[in-house]
């Protein structure tokens, strides 16, 4: 199923291939792609969070979201009018939230399978003679903030086993379906200089923050600034995780004195590494320009906040005795304060 669209209508009449209009003259086209099975119950809701996850890699390079292809899996059912009923709820939640960012549904692909899932390509573009904000160009001096809290994959893991309280998982969808468009359009403003930006989403938020240093550049994080639902603090006093929080872990060793965090903190420690999906976004600004891009952040995510700063490498020190064992010997990027 597939749209035609015009400059200045919305999509009409259905076609074999979605035909859109080009972005502005002058302008950089971005292409993502993203998948995921549901891990809640209602797809209106699953849909929203899938669509507000997928618009956040073009978010976090600045760049305008403008189409969207989506491929819908609907749990087999024995009658159609079911099918039909969840894939058109979860379309509907997945439209309202592209919409909100000026990104049309222009078509996609529909299939039954085991379990509901719902995927989207996007197409966007860069504003015109703007340079894509990448992970790497942090700077040492430079302020690192994110703009929503960690948790996520702790916490419906939690849920998932029944022991997770209904307001902390009201507060984590809540998150989850809040755009990062907001943000996206600030880190897009020349009137903030912004060095580097990425989403918060499998990897966690210290993997992510590796894929951003290296070149000479480490970070050190002051951990106890780093917002975390308080639904995923529960799950980890309850010792429950994500699926993928081990695979996670593999990024401690980037980290130059993780077993002296670990033993300090050891809750925080280990969320620093929770996978999580429909995240929020991670911006490198520049030191003078971090208390206005905040108030403006602050307006949109209320947790807004800095988290710490670009160092040269050289700041972050060797490798000591308290690395962690079973892993290769690599060049120290990140130190953890508290």
């Amino acid at each position: 199923m597939s749209g035609v669209a015009h400059p200045s209508d919305s999509v009409v009449d259905m076609d074999d291939c979605a035909v859109c209009p080009p972005p502005p003259p002058g302008c950089m086209l971005v292409h993502t792609v993203d998948f995921f099975r549901s891990f809640v119950t209602d797809p209106f809701t699953f849909g929203k969070i899938a669509a507000v996850h997928a618009l956040s890699d073009c978010h976090a390079m600045g760049a305008v979201p403008q189409t969207a292809l989506a491929l819908a899996v609907a749990p087999f059912a024995a009658n159609e009018d079911i099918t039909e009923d969840t894939l058109v709820d979860m379309l509907c939640g997945a439209s309202d939230k592209l919409t909100e960012d000026g990104c049309g549904l222009v078509g996609g692909h529909t299939c039954e399978g085991r379990e509901l899932s719902l995927g989207f390509a996007v197409n966007g573009y860069l504003p015109k003679d703007m340079k894509p904000i990448t992970k790497k160009g942090g700077e040492p001096g430079d302020v690192i903030l994110i703009t929503k809290r960690i948790g996520t994959g702790a916490l419906f893991a939690s849920e998932m086993r029944g022991k997770c309280q209904g307001g902390h998982r009201a507060t984590a969808l809540e998150s989850m379906c809040l755009s990062n468009g907001s943000a996206g359009r600030l880190i897009a403003n020349s009137e903030f200089n912004v060095k580097a930006a990425t989403d918060v989403t499998g990897f966690g938020l210290m993997g992510h923050l590796a894929e951003m240093l290296g070149g000479g550049v480490g970070a050190k994080i002051d951990i106890r600034k780093v917002p975390i639902f308080e639904g995923a603090l529960e799950a980890a006093r309850q010792g429950v995780y994500s699926s993928l929080q081990e695979s996670n872990e593999s990024a401690r060793r980037v980290v130059a004195n993780h077993g002296s965090t670990a033993k300090v903190l050891p809750l925080h420690s280990k969320l620093l590494y929770d996978p999580q999906t429909s995240g929020g976004l991670i911006i490198v600004v520049a030191e003078e320009d971090e208390g206005k891009i905040l108030v403006e952040l602050k307006k949109f995510y209320p947790d807004a906040c800095a988290i710490g700063k670009i160092v040269e490498e050289e700041e972050i020190g060797g490798i000591g005795a308290e690395e962690v064992e079973g892993t290769c010997t690599v060049k120290k990027l990140v130190k953890l304060e508290f």
